[in-house]
């Protein structure tokens, strides 16, 4: 049946215009695109979903749907849609012998090709064979594994070859695929070589002689005039930008690109209703539409509505609802939709799986991640790996459960074959099972996982260079060149002897710490060899002088050692015991300057005023404005001087709205999301709503926890409030029920109100407290009377899609509330009729809405990152949007004088707005072709600098707006930071090329020779107020100084950030540098005169009662006492 439906497609696919026609789909790339089908597989498909076919079938209790596994060869007969790019890719294959498909992940690129075109391919002929494969670490023992075919599919799954023909492939050829047509291909035949996700090829395979040597095999078919041997690729289109190294390669592939885009609504109906209808199963009137509305528009949405429709048959044959052959919209809400069914239920698996297990999975989890950078931007990407590396029988027993649940996939994997013997390649056993994530929609779809990939994003980005570094390694036979040095091997010192690997559930590996330890063995040979070579003949005179000088010399390495130890306990000790880290510091400076320790070749211990560093400003140090994850929900204090803000980090903080200091500890309780937070009439206490089904209630001045959690929701607390007298707490939950507690008790208020059909998202008390408001996910707004928990009037009806956010305003006459519909309405409280039309203009989800303290204005902050203040009488936009954020805007608030707005966002941040002129100055500057990474002013205004991931500087007319000559080409990566000089007549520019550079602001020519001196990406630069001096920061946890004249280092490297340096700016008086890191620090350096810190030091501890009276055995102490003499 399937042949006859492929080939019928192929002869009537030309119905209705037998040329194809050609239309740009980017990239400078034509592709050939048919007219719609009008063919027998999609009349017949259609036929398969009407009614009366769908009594015919029997009723098969499998799932048809394949929830987050890729569609596959043996699949095609659950395939629905993609007809037209199906039609354009066998048009394409019969004149051409490579094709590239394109799309994002999760649009569906693997399985068109995997399910329909490959067994179209077959069924053609039975002189038609295909060869599936991913790149993976090495490409080249993936094309052996396909063509000995030990686990091939389809029609022509016994089509192999023994390893004996195929071991030259091994061998890694640049002509590889050239040999393979000559040696193996038989006359008369045609291949069709798929390589799917094509990405991995540079994500996964770090040998870039192999990566050279396959592109170049591929290049070469596609430039053979043999049309009998066909490459197929499919690669997520955010990685296209890695051809340009690759010339020829790419002008080969442009010539046939085809992108996939949002599939057809007619096709994606096909898609929902095709697998079921096969199984004899109908969906309920309304679903399918509202399915569709779910998906379309949704990037990656395919993989979860597979997953959704899955999960769906599976709940409803568990349950005995499927006796009726029909998938009902009721279940389909309850599981959370397209958008929250995959989350919810894998949190639902966290759960079960206890501490021991959850601790598992966020180690599997991190495992199988690895960050990889491209245009100067880090992305998560899946990997794999050999299960053999997770030991313990409870991460064993959390892998099958993964596996079970479809959120893994098990492989076999064949090991590296390239470096054995012959004889060993032969020997089948060479396979070990691996394991990957089932598909990397869940890097972005559960919201746990990117949490922990946030928090560990510097870790992760250490591990996952360490592991191709140890690739190279091995690769290369173990040299020397490949180990690890200078600052990353520092770096992976330092993490690995705070177990911050372990800590963050990226544990090392014993193959990671045999190849850290190779580096560190062989750092201290060399440092030993340049010490001889440096001193070997007073070594001949100290061998010479006797015993006793030898036990000096022993002496003196003891010292230095201790020096190092000192300082190395300073710096553990700097955040838990500061007064500690102090002393520490102190007795390692005052140790490092002893006469006996410098003599003879005086050696310079920077890591020793870098421990003193760290331990004078670690009471001192401020932090940061932010949160450890997105910031869910914010909420100004009464008398507008304090912010509350609740976060995916589990914790409530409190700020102080003009400083923006953090005040006290961040408020921990909850054990997951706060989602939503709200401060009493009086200020005094903070109610916290949570992912963990909890309400929590806080002192707003102490932060210490009232009581006990308030329990009784049973889904996620989405949102809560105060009554206006704060007797009161209203609470909202996914549960589909809103909540009413005493305020003083925690005890729950008569029963809960129900009258949603599906998740209560936000709710707000009216300003007398007489009524409550709730959105809910059933896209209605509903009032209740708060003493008697009944509905008042009929549900609120108008949004199209789902309510987020509700609130009353002042006077109580109105309420306004914000939907996924992307509008805002506004209604009249009394009677519930909406009050003029939909205030339009978000281009995406509203997430929040809040009325002015006045009741002039509303404020609303949307997925589309932006902030619109609308007049609450006419619904007119003021002003344009407030723009700033990076990510979806979650939460609004005005001051309680209406002069600030604050928002929180999914970027990390809490923003202040002035809610009058917060408008952007002038239009967009355009012309970068990639994102502005810094721009700005010169001293004299009349020009503006950017910098920007296309690799350019670009000059504009502060005025005008226009663009100031030719774009200032030069660097080779990103540019990460730009200045220009006190007297706007040169320009400086950092770059993730770890070079600086140097400009004439005038003319845009390169002054001088780059400067070089960093070992990773420079993130900041910036001019001395005197123009004599350049300082820089980089990832390399260092500060520079320069001369900026010559170019010349000043000095040593300022070291003290234990991660990369963000940020730096020089004082007004030049004698201070400021900078700002990852490591969630601001640090102050005094550049004049480094001894004041050491004062700074001792004065700290002068009233100390550890100075006062130091005890027997404390010498560490006394040292540091002796140090502080000269200043106490």
């Amino acid at each position: 049946m399937e042949s006859l439906l492929f080939r019928n497609v192929r002869e009537v696919n030309m119905v209705n215009d037998s040329s194809p026609r050609k239309i740009d789909i980017g990239q400078g790339a034509k592709g050939n695109i048919g007219q719609n089908v009008i063919g027998s597989t999609y009349i017949e498909q259609q036929l398969l979903i009407t009614p009366e076919t769908i009594k015919l079938n029997s009723f098969q209790a499998r799932s048809p749907y394949k929830a987050l596994k890729r569609f596959d060869v043996d699949d095609v007969e659950y395939f629905f849609g993609r007809y037209q790019l199906a039609q354009a890719l066998q048009v394409a294959l019969k004149t051409k012998n490579l094709v590239l498909v394109l799309g994002a992940s999760g649009s569906g690129k693997s399985s068109v090709v995997r399910a329909k075109i490959i067994p179209e391919f077959l069924s053609t002929s039975s002189n038609h064979h295909g060869f599936v494969l991913t790149p993976g670490k090495n490409p080249f023992q993936s094309l052996y594994t396909s063509l000995i075919g030990r686990d091939k599919t389809g029609l022509d799954k016994d089509y192999r070859f023994d390893e004996s023909q195929t071991e030259f492939i091994l061998k890694e050829k640049s002509n590889v695929f050239s040999q393979i047509a000559y040696r193996l291909k038989e006359q008369n035949t045609e291949w069709l070589v798929f390589i799917d996700q094509f990405e991995e090829l540079f994500t996964r395979c770090t040998n870039l002689q192999q990566r050279k040597n396959f592109i170049n095999s591929i290049t070469k078919i596609a430039d053979s005039k043999d049309c009998s041997l066909k490459i197929m690729l499919a690669m997520r289109a955010d990685f296209l930008e890695q051809f340009s190294p690759y010339a020829q390669f790419g002008k080969a592939v442009q010539q046939e690109i085809y992108l996939v885009t949002d599939m057809p609504e007619d096709e994606l109906e096909l898609a929902i209703k095709g697998p079921a209808a096969k199984h004899g199963v109908r969906f309920e009137p309304k679903l399918v539409r509202e399915i569709i509305h779910d998906v379309q528009g949704q990037a990656g949405a395919l993989p979860l509505m597979q997953y959704t429709l899955d999960q769906l048959w599976k709940y409803e044959f568990e349950h005995d609802e499927l006796n009726d052959r029909i998938l009902n919209t009721q279940n389909y809400r309850a599981l959370g939709k397209v958008r929250g069914t995959l989350e919810k239920h894998v949190n639902k698996i966290y759960e079960e799986l206890g501490t021991d297990g959850q601790q598992a999975v966020k180690q599997i989890f991190l495992s199988l991640v690895k960050l990889i950078e491209t245009d100067g931007v880090s992305k998560p990407v899946s990997q794999s790996m050999a299960r053999s590396k997770f030991y313990g029988a409870t991460v064993q027993a959390t892998i099958d459960r993964l596996i079970n649940e479809n959120l893994l996939v098990s492989n076999s994997e064949c090991l590296n074959l390239s470096g054995l013997p012959k004889q060993e390649t032969k020997n089948s056993s060479a396979q070990q099972a691996t394991i990957e994530i089932a598909h990397e929609i869940l890097l972005s779809s559960w919201k746990m996982l990117e949490g922990w990939i946030d928090e560990t994003k510097e870790t992760l980005l250490i591990k996952s260079r360490l592991v191709e570094d140890l690739g190279r390694w091995n690769e290369t036979c173990q040299s020397n060149e490949e180990l690890l040095k200078g600052s990353f091997l520092e770096k992976v010192i330092e993490l690995r002897s705070s177990n911050r690997f372990e800590l963050q559930s990226l544990t090392l590996s014993a193959d990671e710490n045999k190849y850290i330890n190779a580096s560190l063995r062989f750092q201290k040979r060399e440092l030993k060899r340049a010490r001889s070579i440096a001193i070997g003949a007073s070594i001949g005179s100290v061998l010479m002088a006797g015993t006793a000088i030898f036990a000096l010399f022993q002496t003196q390495s003891a010292q230095r050692q201790r020096v190092k130890q000192l300082a190395t306990n300073s710096k553990a000790l700097a955040e838990s015991q500061p007064v500690q880290a102090i002393i520490n510091a102190i007795a390692a400076k005052r140790l490092s300057q002893s006469a006996f320790v410098q003599f003879p070749d005086r050696p310079q211990f920077d890591f020793v005023d870098d421990s003193l560093l760290t331990a004078v400003l670690a009471n001192r140090e401020r932090n940061q404005f932010i949160h450890k994850s997105s910031v869910m929900s914010v909420a100004f204090s009464p008398d507008g001087q304090h912010i509350v803000s609740g976060s995916g980090d589990n914790t409530v903080q409190i700020w102080n709205a003009k400083t923006g200091d953090l005040i006290g500890k961040p408020l921990k309780g909850h054990k997951s999301y706060v989602m939503s937070v709200a401060f009493s009439p009086d200020g005094q206490h903070i109610v916290s709503g949570s992912y963990d089904k909890t309400v929590r209630l806080w002192d707003a001045k102490t932060g210490a926890p009232i009581g006990k959690p308030l329990k009784g929701h049973k889904s996620v607390v989405e949102s809560v409030a105060f009554s206006p007298d704060g007797q009161l707490i209203a609470s909202n939950s996914s549960d589909k029920t809103m909540r009413l507690w005493d305020a003083k008790t925690g005890d729950p208020i008569g029963k809960p109100f129900k009258g949603h059909e599906d998740t209560v998202m936000s709710v707000a008390f009216s300003p007398d407290g007489q009524h409550i408001v709730s959105g809910s996910y059933d896209k209605t707004v509903r009032l209740w009377d708060t003493e008697t928990g009944s509905s008042i009037s009929k549900p609120l009806k108008g949004h199209e899609d789902f309510v987020r956010s509700v609130a009353f305003s002042p006077d109580g006459q109105h309420i306004a509330s914000g939907s996924r519909d992307k509008t805002i309405r506004v209604w009249d409280a009394k009677t519930g009729e909406i009050i003029g039309k939909p205030l339009k203009g978000h281009e995406d989800f509203v997430r929040s809405v809040a009325f002015s303290p006045d009741g002039q204005h509303i404020a609303s902050g949307s997925w589309d990152k932006t902030i619109r203040v609308w007049d609450a009488k006419t619904g007119e936009i003021i002003g344009k949007p407030l723009k700033g954020h990076e990510s979806a805007v979650m939460s609004v608030a005005f001051s309680p004088d209406g002069q600030h707005i604050a928002s929180g966002s999914n970027d990390n941040t809490v923003r202040l707005w002035n809610a009058k002129t917060g408008d952007p100055v002038g239009k967009p500057l355009k012309g970068h072709k990639s994102l502005v990474r810094t721009v700005t002013f010169s001293p004299d205004g009349q020009h503006i600098v950017s910098g920007s991931g296309d690799k350019t500087l670009r000059l504009w007319d502060a005025k005008t707006g226009d663009p100031v000559g030719k774009p200032l080409r030069g660097h080779k990566l990103p540019v990460m930071s730009v200045a220009f000089s006190p007297d706007s007549q040169r320009i400086v520019s950092s770059s993730g090329d770890r070079t600086i550079r140097f400009w004439d602001a005038k003319t845009g020519d390169p002054i001088g020779k780059p400067l070089r001196g960093h070992e990773l990406s420079i993130m900041s630069v910036a001019f001395s107020p005197d123009s004599q001096r350049i300082v820089s920061g980089s990832w390399d946890k260092t500060i520079r100084l320069w001369d900026a004249k010559t170019g010349d280092l000043i000095g040593k490297p300022l070291k003290g950030h234990e991660s990369s340096v963000m940020s730096v700016a020089f004082s007004l008086d030049g004698q201070r540098i400021i900078s700002s890191s990852d490591d969630k620090s601001v640090r102050i350096w005094n550049i004049s005169d480094l001894k004041s810190l050491l004062s700074t030091a001792c004065h700290q501890l002068y009233y100390h009662s550890i100075f006062k009276q130091p005890t027997k055995g404390e010498d560490i102490v006394i040292e540091a006492m002796q140090a502080c003499d000269h200043y106490i």
